[in-house]
């Protein structure tokens, strides 16, 4: 298990762009993604109800929200709003993201420094791993606790 703790060059780690979406549907699409995978055949029934919940979540209008699946390969994916068309996703690339529907997608560079790193920690994601709001920092300070 990797667990990035400050800005790193990372081999498998990925920045992109989806156009034309909103965090929570890139993120439903994700898990629809993962939930098909023969890699987390265990964990589909948990996937599907984690893709129901968010779909209600939806219904209650958080369409804008960050959201954190914290489930996926290496690490977690982040999926940040950017604005009303676009969302930025930092994932793991032991995926294979580009057989995905998620949409038209454009590849990006990660953080180029520790500021920005350090400013990203401080933004407030949905974890659907818990449905807590809950920062960047926070979740990453959770998930080495439960692996410790």
């Amino acid at each position: 298990m990797k667990i990035k703790t400050a800005h790193v060059t990372n081999s498998s780690s990925m920045s992109f762009i989806v156009k034309n979406k909103a965090p929570i549907e890139v993120a439903i699409k994700m898990l629809e993604f993962i939930t098909r995978s023969s890699n987390y055949h265990q964990q589909r029934n948990k996937f599907q109800k984690d893709i129901e919940k968010l779909k209600n979540h939806v219904k209650k209008n958080y369409f804008n929200d960050n959201i954190c699946i914290p489930y996926t390969c290496n690490y977690e994916t982040f999926i940040y709003y950017i604005s009303d068309d676009d969302s930025r996703v930092d994932t793991c690339n032991n995926e294979r993201w580009e057989n995905c529907d998620v949409g038209l997608v454009e590849d990006i560079d990660e953080y180029r420094t520790n500021e920005e790193w350090e400013e990203s920690e401080k933004k407030e994601f949905l974890n659907i791993g818990n449905f807590k709001v809950m920062t960047k920092k926070e979740i990453l300070d959770l998930w080495r606790k439960e692996i410790e």
